[in-house]
């Protein structure tokens, strides 16, 4: 793993030293994660998918590989669920991290560099993977 990610998973695993948290993290990112994509919907999701997984294959070849796979599934997951369904998953994925942050008793890391709401998606991907070196 390049110096750059470990020094952002770091100080993101800071925020999320609780158990409870980090496993409420592991479902409501992936929400967070197909409610934004369906709300770009497939052609902006796409250029969105592009960006994201450029900067994460940048940050690490073997673990930006996976999640581009992971996130493409996500991406064309979310182009055929209605608008109100992609709200609710939406919310309930921040409801879940917020539920989360409770039992940490921290506020969420974006709060602190908003460069954590990217970071997220690939640590949570990380932690239950062990796809990083």
């Amino acid at each position: 793993m390049k110096a750059k990610l470990a020094e952002a998973f770091s100080d993101y695993a800071d925020y999320h030293r609780n158990e409870t948290n980090q496993r409420l993290h592991a479902i409501g990112i992936p929400l967070i994660v197909f409610g934004t994509f369906g709300f770009f919907g497939p052609n902006y999701g796409l250029l969105l998918w592009l960006a994201v997984n450029a900067w994460y294959l940048s940050l690490d070849a073997r673990l930006g590989a996976a999640f581009a796979i992971v996130s493409l599934g996500l991406l064309y997951g979310a182009s055929g669920i209605a608008g109100p369904w992609l709200l609710a998953l939406f919310v309930a994925g921040w409801v879940i991290q917020g539920v989360g942050h409770y039992y940490e008793g921290r506020s969420p890391a974006f709060f602190k560099n908003a460069q954590h709401l990217l970071i997220g998606p690939l640590w949570v991907l990380q932690k239950y993977t062990r796809l990083a070196r």
